[in-house]
């Protein structure tokens, strides 16, 4: 994989061949510039070994930050929030266009596959963490768990496209808490009463 991610930069302008100076030269360039930089990108110099180097690397960090804590309430997870869909910025060119980029890609479908079903696993552990804190009711997390794993990921893997497409003149770093917000306000009406004045309270204070 290394090799292969080596390579694949090795195609790339010098100004997006290191995946932590890329946030950095998107933003410095004309929004004509970036039309052209992100058209190329996506039929052309992306390769899948970067494009798979850089969505493992947000996967695998996005593990430390959910499973490092043994235990967990909703300010923990409003900032566990906030660190994983921040990272997102880092790569905006691929994260606002990632479906688009799976298209394009056809040989990526399955590591995608592999991927979802891990974030899946991953929503599965945090409302098993929630309910054993007694932050959510046992029964009611254990019903709304299929419809929760969809709107939580599509929330969180979706925030940057949305907060585009609602000011695309505006910095979407603006728009974070709004989404991490909405993000925790699905958990409410699976809250204990004791994890519902905790939830309500990070809501009201952040």
């Amino acid at each position: 994989m290394i090799g292969d991610v080596a390579r694949a930069q090795a195609q790339l302008p010098s100004d997006l061949a290191d995946p932590d100076r890329t946030h950095t030269a998107f933003v410095e360039r004309s929004p004509r510039q970036l039309e052209d930089t992100v058209c190329r990108a996506r039929l052309s110099i992306v390769s899948k070994a970067l494009v798979k180097a850089l969505v493992m690397r947000g996967h695998q960090r996005t593990n430390t930050a959910v499973f490092v804590p043994d235990r967990i309430d909703f300010a923990q997870l409003y900032d566990l929030l906030c660190e994983v869909m921040l990272q997102d910025l880092e790569n905006a060119w691929l994260l606002r266009d990632y479906v688009g980029v799976m298209l394009a890609l056809p040989s990526l479908r399955a590591f995608h596959d592999r991927l979802q079903r891990a974030r899946e696993s991953r929503v599965d552990a945090l409302v098993s963490r929630l309910v054993a804190a007694r932050l959510l009711e046992r029964r009611r997390a254990e019903r709304a768990l299929p419809q929760l794993r969809i709107q939580l990921l599509t929330q969180v893997m979706f925030w940057l496209p949305s907060a585009l497409c609602t000011a695309p003149d505006r910095d979407p770093a603006l728009a974070l808490n709004a989404h991490v917000r909405a993000a925790l306000a699905l958990f409410i009406p699976l809250c204990t009463v004791t994890g519902r004045r905790g939830l309500e309270a990070v809501l009201r204070d952040r």
